[in-house]
């Protein structure tokens, strides 16, 4: 039963937030615009850059060297442009993919932040700084806050790996509290779950389980109220034990 609550959680994360809204956007499709980024070739330092810029914009080649530089100052055109050069290149390392592709994804862009997720999902840890990796997760909670589902799929699946941001637990919590909806549902069947699999759980946790397990139910979906249904006797199985004397159990 668990394999089979896991599964059906994990797909109810990629359909997160669209009962919420009124908005014809599909969860998958929501952006976040995180910084402004350049939108003007005049905003750049350098003639060169100037000229530069306005070629790329018009489709004409430049030179890797400037594009890196424009990408740097926060173009996410560039940034986007930069990351695609860096994934065919043989030399090139997933965390500077990731990397441009963030740099894409803040300004905006939602094909950058599907390439970004793509690239965190085949990323080595080890390989990733802790700076630019706080930088990432601050990218991918952001696009999750704002709904995007298949940003709440990717913290759901990242906490259960614990990589490539290693622990994110309080983070997760964080993001619940702010959520609503079919993402709150999300979310809360997937913390019920990881309690329920860890055998150390405590009287405290089973009672936050027993919350979480409570906000699915009353989600307006079927499917998320079917999981949470799923979840119930794994919990009062698990307070059974939790209520059980030592006595008892030695019998």
């Amino acid at each position: 039963m668990f394999k089979l609550a896991t599964a059906l959680i994990l797909g109810l994360a990629t359909s997160a937030v669209a009962q919420d809204s009124d908005d014809a956007i599909e969860p998958s499709r929501i952006t976040v615009k995180m910084m402004p980024g350049i939108t003007s070739s005049a905003q750049l330092p350098t003639q060169e850059l100037i000229d530069a810029r306005k070629s790329l914009t018009q489709g004409r080649r430049i030179y890797t060297s400037q594009l890196r530089q424009i990408a740097d100052l926060g173009d996410g055109f560039a940034a986007l442009k930069f990351a695609e050069w860096l994934e065919d290149s043989e030399t090139a390392q997933q965390s500077d993919i990731a990397h441009y592709y963030g740099i894409a994804a803040a300004t905006g862009r939602l094909n950058a932040f599907n390439r970004l997720l793509d690239a965190l999902d085949h990323i080595d840890p080890a390989e990733l700084p802790r700076a630019r990796s706080n930088v990432l997760e601050g990218i991918v909670f952001a696009y999750a806050r704002a709904g995007n589902s298949r940003a709440v799929d990717a913290v759901i699946r990242y906490q259960i790996a614990q990589k490539p941001f290693g622990r994110i637990d309080s983070e997760v919590e964080s993001l619940l509290a702010q959520a609503h909806g079919d993402t709150a549902s999300s979310i809360s069947l997937h913390l019920a779950l990881t309690i329920l699999q860890n055998e150390a759980h405590s009287p405290d946790d089973l009672a936050r389980a027993q919350a979480y397990i409570q906000t699915a139910a009353e989600s307006d979906s079927l499917e998320t109220q079917l999981v949470a249904a799923n979840l119930t006797p794994l919990l009062d199985e698990a307070l059974s034990k939790q209520s059980e004397t030592p006595t008892e159990v030695m019998q």
